[in-house]
């Protein structure tokens, strides 16, 4: 019996170093980073079936929602797709993400410090990656001597890969829930809360002159939803996003190369601001002026038009996990050499396109989910109500950066790529844990 327990010790240490690397290891890229989630995934697996604990981890609604979305892309991955082996190399594996979110749960209860360790681990790369971004951005190179992307956009130590917003807003969120557990718990004393403080300041800031617009966006939203939701922390995020928003609007003055991409950019992409492509018909003597506006872009409104014909054509179950890069040079969903891509640039135009109205409604359906848990919890905060069905600050961030993953109305990246899917899953297995014996619709 204690070799037993000393080695289930030891699994739960191990399990938990390669949960607290992932932050890092998401910054070298998907690689390493996806390699972790699959070992997890698969020691995990391997423990709750020779312990005969499977039962307890699928039995929630939330992992059998899950299984059914893994079945029904292996099925359109052998039945719909046209490229069967593209498509099921990918289906085949994308469990492994909701198993490393049931790993991250199951490490939870067997270590509760493990939120303190990925606290400091997500906080340390946050420091870095924003000390090098501003070097980069006011210097014209980071420490490792890598340019300024051309924009001018910060990539810092993602280098070609423009990501470096993404990741700090999509992981901002989940860092101050952690922040907030960990001042719960007073696992962290004063003086780590004044510097998390101020790092999420030049976090914001350092989001926007990233140029990243979509990561601006969801940085903002996000701050929103919280500074709306929450209760007790509403103050210290309202702070720090109103002196972020302060000095963005000075660097906005001062630095227009900032201002003119998150800004003037996409009023031009939108063709919202320039007089280009106005064309001029005359009708019953009278001059027309007609001028097209573009969703986000052109390049983006062609690609949203390539992937509703694809829905248009195949509505039920959509052309195939994964193969919109296949169909968009066909003749009837080619608009122009703009509208040709991997995918669509929205992550539910590539549902509807690619898994068609049943891929859709899965995505769909839990961020319908997600929004009306926090509805009803901001209707119990204004009403002073508490009960145990409400959800804490701790985990309302972490529901924010999900929602901030399959946000609607947003370019954003392939909803199946493994370094946005890590992202995405990451957060999970922290709700799975904390929502444990919460019934919340």
């Amino acid at each position: 019996m204690i070799k037993k327990n000393r080695k289930d010790a030891l699994i739960v240490q191990f399990l938990s170093i390669l949960i607290i690397l992932i932050p890092a290891l998401l910054i070298t890229g998907p690689l390493l980073s996806d390699l972790v989630v699959t070992l997890c995934a698969i020691i995990f697996l391997i423990k709750i079936i020779l312990d005969k604990s499977l039962k307890r981890f699928y039995k929630n609604k939330i992992t059998f929602f899950f299984l059914l979305f893994c079945i029904y892309i292996i099925f359109n991955s052998t039945f719909i797709s046209n490229e069967p082996f593209f498509s099921l190399k990918n289906s085949l594996f994308y469990i492994r993400f909701g198993l490393f979110s049931l790993c991250v749960w199951y490490v939870l209860e067997n270590n509760k410090k493990l939120i303190l360790h990925v606290f400091y681990s997500l906080l340390a790369c946050f420091l870095v990656l924003i000390i090098d971004g501003y070097i980069q951005y006011f210097l014209g190179q980071n420490i490792l001597g890598w340019k300024l992307y051309p924009g001018p956009r910060i990539s810092s130590f993602f280098g070609d890969e423009l990501v470096y917003g993404s990741y700090l807003s999509r992981f901002l969120p989940i860092l101050f829930g952690l922040m907030i557990f960990c001042i719960e718990k007073k696992y962290i004393n004063k003086n780590i809360q004044l510097i998390t403080f101020i790092i999420f300041v030049f976090a914001d800031i350092a989001v926007f002159l990233s140029g990243e617009r979509t990561a601006f966006f969801f940085i903002n939203i996000g701050a929103l939803l919280f500074i709306f939701s929450s209760l007790k922390y509403k103050l210290m995020r309202s702070l720090i996003f109103t002196i972020s928003i302060f000095f963005i609007l000075i660097l906005s003055v001062i630095e227009l190369d900032a201002k003119k991409r998150v800004f003037d950019q996409t009023f031009k992409d939108m063709n919202i601001t320039t007089n280009n492509n106005i064309k001029t018909e005359q009708v019953d003597g009278d001059n027309l002026f007609k001028k097209k506006i573009y969703i986000f872009s052109k390049t983006h409104h062609e690609h949203y038009i390539s992937a509703i014909k694809m829905f248009k054509d195949n509505p039920i179950f959509g052309i195939g996990y994964k193969n919109f890069r296949f169909y968009c040079s066909k003749e009837e969903y080619y608009i122009s050499v703009n509208s040709c891509s991997t995918h669509p640039h929205n992550t539910y135009l590539q549902l509807l396109a690619e898994t068609g109205l049943i891929g859709f409604i899965y995505v769909f359906a839990l961020f319908i989910y997600l929004i009306i848990i926090i509805s009803k919890n901001i209707l119990r905060n204004f009403l002073l109500r508490e009960d145990k069905n409400n959800i804490n600050d701790f985990e309302l961030c972490l529901l924010i950066a999900i929602i901030i993953s399959i946000w609607p109305i947003a370019p954003n990246g392939n909803i199946f790529n493994n370094w946005l899917s890590i992202l995405m899953y990451f957060p999970v297995g922290f709700i799975l844990w904390s929502f444990k014996g919460k019934k919340l619709i």
